[in-house]
């Protein structure tokens, strides 16, 4: 699934979820990155996840001033991490992380 497709999923589902619009959602930030391991950057206590090095997706997105980050990796689709579970991927070399 490409990048676009994974934002139109991630919009679907915080729009069906949120019971709004999905004109009321902006888009912060979509890119492909590296996960430090196989919980796709976002861990659940208790869980032990394969220590690899994972390609996936970060999206951010925001209704008001609330944030909602979906992560995706391994051909999964993406899924929105529990606010204060959310690992920040790997820096990308030459590039400042955010």
């Amino acid at each position: 699934m490409d990048l676009e497709a994974q934002v139109q999923a991630a919009r679907s589902h915080l729009a069906s979820r949120l019971e709004i619009g999905e004109d009321a959602i902006e888009l912060l930030e979509a890119r492909t990155v590296t996960w430090a391991d196989s919980s796709l950057g976002c861990s659940e206590p208790g869980q032990m996840y394969l220590q690899v090095l994972t390609p996936g997706t970060l999206i951010r997105l925001a209704v008001s001033d609330r944030e909602f980050r979906y992560h995706a990796g391994e051909g999964r689709m993406p899924f929105l991490c529990p606010e204060g579970r959310g690992d920040s991927p790997l820096p990308e070399p030459g590039r400042d992380s955010y």
